[in-house]
């Protein structure tokens, strides 16, 4: 039986958004289970996967969590990761309140690289009207 670590609820944003964070242990391996508090919230939880997906097709530099959904999409599970964050990391960095530039520029390179064929033009679309 899984041993929960740490839970916690968001119940303050859109109803498609509200979800729960689950940590859990379960022989012997951690995880993390995002769930949608309601039906109007599985979606926001099946796009995980194809987030990744998404990611990982234009992606070399990249390494996102796979997401495990549940036979419903209901619920995503992925592996817990520990270590630091790149935000971590470059905080450590700052010195006297200046900011470490030339490793914040080699960072947002490699984020910003995007395999060739996955470049697409912007466009403004209904989704991004609704959000700007």
């Amino acid at each position: 039986m899984a041993e929960v670590i740490y839970i916690k609820y968001n119940r303050t944003r859109k109803e498609e958004f509200q979800i729960r964070t689950v940590i859990l242990e379960e022989n012997g391996r951690k995880w993390v289970e995002k769930s949608a508090l309601t039906e109007a919230g599985i979606p926001h939880i099946e796009a995980f996967l194809w987030k990744y997906k998404g990611l990982t097709k234009q992606s070399s530099a990249i390494r996102a969590a796979e997401p495990i959904l549940s036979e419903d999409g209901s619920c995503a599970r992925f592996p817990y990761l520990e270590g630091k964050t790149l935000a971590e990391l470059l905080g450590h960095k700052i010195r006297d309140g200046k900011a470490p530039v030339k490793e914040l520029t080699e960072v947002m390179d490699k984020i910003c690289q995007v395999k060739d064929g996955c470049l697409v033009p912007f466009q403004v679309t209904r989704e991004f009207g609704k959000v700007f």
